[in-house]
């Protein structure tokens, strides 16, 4: 590990590196600690995140030289459950409605009555000033005579916790809305502008992604202080990007971290996958609340055009897909009689029936029934499962079909295969990817379980299973790197010219970025052909003819044609990535107290019939088996139907292979 070790009074203390995930039922850990890894799961409190972060860190809390890296969901459902502060808007007078007015496109083009989802700043909460720019950023209008000392007086009466402002045009110079930010200082709230959180054109997304950030500020503010105070160090977080950067810096752009959880566990499934060779895979990522997918083909892909929650967030994101299918996702009949698996899920709290308190059908509650997950199995080292408590909450859900409880647990158990099957086909199959070919790689606390049946629909022969499987994501902090973005708006033709100011900026970023530079640094360009709607990104280079060659190439890639047509370009992105602070990972048993091979029974095939059940960290290098077959630790169990096999490595990871 680079500087594993530093001086500090005369003497060397080993740094130790931390990754915590907070998910929707656990919070996960997975720590290096003087050469070793060491792994920790606990319930979370949805409540109060920032106190299961504080149980799973324990003593660690102490250590002089901790070097803590965090993924939270806070963000998201914050966001999702509409829990972040009463947020004013400012813009351009006339434009107010901007946000409710958003794009022409129908998600449903088949509903009579669509249901749009609620503006983050309800229309009292919207306010218009004279100010205005061109698109050059040349000056149009100036604001009113008194209309900024009035601002605070109107939106203080609202009882507004955060403002966000932007205006157009604001992508060629902020000055407008610094100034406005200005004004709004008495007020002692939080001012988010959109030259700062997104100078990109686009008026609609920058908006959006402006409000969603000063919703969200106040609580991230107050979340990542509190956070901070369990570390001497300066606390890193895990960005929608994939790459971590201190809490410090990234408090004022909560926007930026609301695929901070997802990002990481993708992250961690690629520096797995390639440990074995394997550059192409699809990831499915299972756990309490949801399950991620996605494609890496080399590269983990990142998008900007993206909806949370039905709110447009303009940032650059890993590109997953995201369905509410986890082991937590709920069981019940339609009015239709018919069966339905989420996007409901019973969360930590109460959670699956079998955790005693509550008597909600669940996924985890099918796999318990029917086997899969052994009886007497603990979650997390401590959580006991009750297989009385998960037929009795099943056979709530058979009785009204007249079916047995076991038969009811096939089909809950088929159903959440089919949602997942079906999410992992967008990422493929819509986007002209054949996943024959490509490796699963299956982690998450459930996503083991499912993954053979899932990998039999789409036809793919292999899965990697992590040993560190249920903790993945924590891992993914642990081996991230920090990454900082910077991105300008362009909007010009592709010529010597714009290139040349182009190539300006770029240096100058260079420059700016200094002593901090460690690795390496990633300029991309969005192009596009004069008169499309979207662009695609390309490497950057100085060479005009060789941006234009690139961009000609994507678009024959992605639409299987290429014109003879001027080309435009639109933004100009550079991408600071650190070094990568863990080179090798030491081998780690998944914990668990099972030694040698169990026998259990598990319902297949109509029948209940005895399985061999192993303890995950009895398999080696020369483990091979055929299924069906029960791989468990106390963070993930495995399921391995038959005409499968099980095949051990070195590293403790695991391959099923058909």
């Amino acid at each position: 590990m680079h500087n594993a070790f530093m001086p500090e009074e005369g003497r060397w203390v080993a740094k130790m590196r931390v990754g915590i995930d907070t998910g929707g039922t656990f919070t996960d850990l997975v720590s290096l600690e003087e050469g070793r890894l060491c792994l920790g799961k606990v319930p979370s409190t949805p409540e109060a995140p920032a106190e299961a972060v504080r149980a799973a860190l324990g003593p660690r809390v102490d250590h002089p030289r901790l070097e803590f890296c965090h993924g939270t969901t806070v963000a998201t459902n914050a966001l999702l459950e509409r829990k972040g502060a009463r947020t004013a808007l400012v813009t351009n007078r006339g434009f107010e409605d901007l946000i409710e007015i958003g794009r022409q496109a129908r998600l449903n083009i088949y509903a009579l009555h669509p249901c749009r989802p609620r503006p983050l700043a309800d229309r009292g909460s919207r306010f218009g000033v004279g100010a205005r720019r061109g698109p050059g950023g040349e000056v149009w209008s100036t604001f009113e005579e008194g209309e900024l000392s009035q601002l605070p007086g109107k939106i203080g009466a609202i009882g507004a916790e955060a403002v966000a402002v932007c205006l157009l045009h604001s992508y060629r110079g902020g000055e407008d809305e610094r100034n406005v930010r200005a004004a709004l200082k008495s007020l002692g709230i939080p001012v988010s502008i959109s030259y700062e959180v997104l100078p990109r054109f686009r008026e609609y997304e920058r908006a959006s992604t402006t409000l969603v950030n000063a919703y969200l500020l106040p609580l991230m503010e107050r979340y990542l202080a509190e956070i901070g105070r369990f570390s001497k160090r300066p606390v890193l977080v895990m960005q929608s990007t994939g790459g971590v950067l201190e809490a410090q810096r990234v408090a004022p752009f909560p926007c930026r971290l609301l695929l901070s959880g997802p990002a990481a566990g993708l992250l961690g499934a690629k520096w797995i996958a390639r440990r074995h060779g394997v550059e192409r895979l699809l990831t499915l990522d299972m756990g309490g609340t949801s399950t991620d997918v996605a494609l890496v083909d080399g590269s983990i892909r990142l998008g900007d055009r993206n909806e949370i929650g039905g709110l447009a967030v303009a940032l650059p994101m890993v590109d997953l897909h995201t369905i509410g299918s986890g082991g937590g996702s709920i069981a019940r009949i339609d009015a239709g009689g018919l069966l339905k698996v989420g996007p409901e899920s019973a969360g930590a709290n109460p959670g699956p029936a079998c955790y005693g308190r509550s008597m909600v059908p669940t996924v985890t509650d099918a796999n318990l029934v029917l086997g899969r997950l052994p009886e007497g199995i603990e979650l997390g080292g401590s959580l006991h499962l009750s297989r009385e408590r998960s037929l009795r909450a099943i056979h709530s859900l058979a009785r009204k079909n007249s079916l047995s409880v076991q038969r009811m647990a096939e089909g809950i158990v088929r159903v959440a295969n089919a949602n997942m099957e079906q999410a992992l086909r967008v990422v493929s199959v819509r986007r002209g990817v054949d996943p024959r070919p490509l490796t699963l790689v299956a982690f998450g606390g459930a996503g083991p379980l499912h993954a053979a049946a899932i990998a039999s629909g789409l036809g793919i022969r292999r899965i990697l299973v992590p040993a560190l499987a249920g903790t993945l994501s924590a891992l993914g902090m642990v081996v991230a790197e920090r990454v900082t973005q910077v991105t300008m708006s362009l909007l010009k033709p592709a010529n010597e010219r714009s290139l040349d100011e182009a190539a300006r900026w770029f240096d100058q970023q260079c420059r700016q970025a200094g002593e901090n530079l460690e690795t390496s640094i990633i300029p991309e360009i969005d192009a596009r052909y004069q008169g499309q709607s979207f662009e695609l990104t390309v490497p950057f280079c100085t060479d005009l003819r060789q941006v234009i060659s690139a961009f000609r190439e994507a678009h024959r890639q992605r639409f299987g044609t290429v014109h003879d047509l001027p080309v435009e370009l639109v933004h100009l992105s550079v991408r600071f990535v650190g070094q990568q602070p863990l080179k090798n990972l030491p081998k780690v048993s998944p914990p668990g107290k099972q030694r040698g091979v169990r026998v259990a029974r598990a319902y297949f095939r109509g029948a209940w019939q005895e399985v061999p059940q192993i303890g995950q960290g009895q398999i080696s290098q020369e483990t091979s088996f055929p299924g069906p077959a029960i791989v468990t630790s106390s963070h993930a169990t495995c399921w391995i139907p038959q005409g499968w096999n099980l095949r051990g490595t070195s590293t403790g990871d695991f391959w099923i292979e058909k």
